[in-house]
C-alpha cells in the first residue's frame, strides 16, 4: 500500500518532467519558485496597509463601557425605616463619533506613500519575474544546446565504431596496420571524455533549473527542443526595453515616494481639526 502511495505521489512529478516547452517552465517558476512567494506576501501586506490608511478617512466610531460596585452608600435613617440615597451598582457607558475635517493633509500624504510602497513592491515582483524568465530561458537553451552536441558525439561515436570494426576485418585480412584501431580507439575515448564532461554541465544545469521552477529532485528533465524563433532589430528591442524595464520603474517610483516622504515631513507643523460627537 504504501509503495502505492508512493508512486501516485510521484506521477506528478513524472509527468512534469517529460517534453517541457519554455512555456510550461516560466508557468512553474510562477506557481512554486519561493522568491516569487515571499514578494507576493509582501505585497499582500502593502494592500493592507494601504487599506487601513484609506480607512482613516471614514468616521470613527467608539464605545466605552465601566461598571463599579459600592459597598457603602449614603443613607438616612428615618427612625424605623433607613433609606439608601443611592445604589451599589454603577454604569457608565459612552458612545463618540469622530470625523476627520483637517489633518494637515497628514491622512492623504500617508495614503499616497501607501500607495507608492504598493506599486513599488508590483514593480518588484515584475523585475524578479523577469530575471528568473531570463535564466530559466539561459539554463532551458544550454540545457537542449547541450543535449544536441551529446547526440552528435553519440552518432559520431557510432560511425566510428563502425569504421573500427571494419579496419579490424581489414586487419584479419592483412590490409590494415594496429596503428590505424588505435587511432580510432583514441578518437572514441575523446568523445567519451566530452560526453562525460557534457552530462555534468547538463545535470549541473538542471539543478539549477528544478531550483527555479520550485521543484525538489527530478533525475531526468526532459525539454522540448525549440523551434527557430524570428527576433525584431535592435532599435525595437531598445525601444521596448526603455518603456519596460522594471528598473527604470522602480527607480522613478523610489523617487516619487521620497518626495512624498519630504512633503509628509513638511506638512507636520499644520494643525488638524477633528469633528466629534
Amino acid at each position: 500500500m504504501k509503495k502505492f502511495l508512493l508512486l501516485l505521489a510521484m506521477i506528478p512529478i513524472l509527468l512534469l518532467a517529460e517534453n517541457l516547452t519554455l512555456n510550461d517552465l516560466w508557468d512553474l517558476s510562477l506557481q512554486n519558485n519561493k522568491q516569487l512567494k515571499q514578494l507576493k506576501t509582501q505585497a499582500y501586506s502593502a494592500n493592507s496597509q494601504l487599506k487601513i490608511k484609506q480607512a482613516s478617512f471614514f468616521p470613527k466610531l467608539t464605545s466605552k463601557g465601566s461598571y463599579a460596585y459600592v459597598s457603602e452608600v449614603p443613607s438616612i435613617n428615618l427612625g424605623m425605616l433607613s433609606k439608601e440615597m443611592s445604589t451599589h451598582s454603577k454604569y457608565d457607558f459612552l458612545v463618540s463619533l469622530q470625523q476627520p475635517v483637517f489633518t494637515g493633509f497628514r491622512l492623504t500624504n500617508e495614503k499616497l506613500i501607501s500607495q507608492s510602497d504598493v506599486e513599488l513592491i508590483n514593480l518588484q515582483q515584475l523585475q524578479l519575474k523577469q530575471q528568473i524568465f531570463y535564466q530559466i530561458a539561459v539554463l532551458y537553451h544550454k540545457i537542449c544546446s547541450l543535449n544536441i552536441q551529446n547526440e552528435l558525439l553519440t552518432q559520431s561515436e557510432k560511425r566510428l565504431i563502425l569504421q573500427k570494426n571494419k579496419i579490424i576485418s581489414l586487419y584479419s585480412e592483412k590490409l590494415a596496420v594496429p596503428f590505424d584501431t588505435l587511432e580510432i580507439s583514441n578518437r572514441i575515448l575523446e568523445i567519451n571524455a566530452n560526453q562525460i564532461d557534457i552530462n555534468g554541465q547538463i545535470n549541473s544545469n538542471q539543478f539549477q533549473l528544478c531550483r527555479l521552477i520550485g521543484l525538489e529532485t527530478i533525475d531526468q528533465l526532459s525539454l522540448k527542443v525549440p523551434e527557430k524563433e524570428i527576433f525584431s532589430s535592435f532599435d525595437t528591442i531598445y525601444s521596448k526595453a526603455l518603456n519596460n524595464r522594471p528598473e527604470i520603474k522602480i527607480a522613478n517610483q523610489e523617487r516619487k515616494k521620497i518626495k512624498q516622504q519630504k512633503k509628509g515631513g513638511s506638512i507636520t507643523i499644520l494643525s488638524s481639526i477633528l469633528c466629534s460627537g
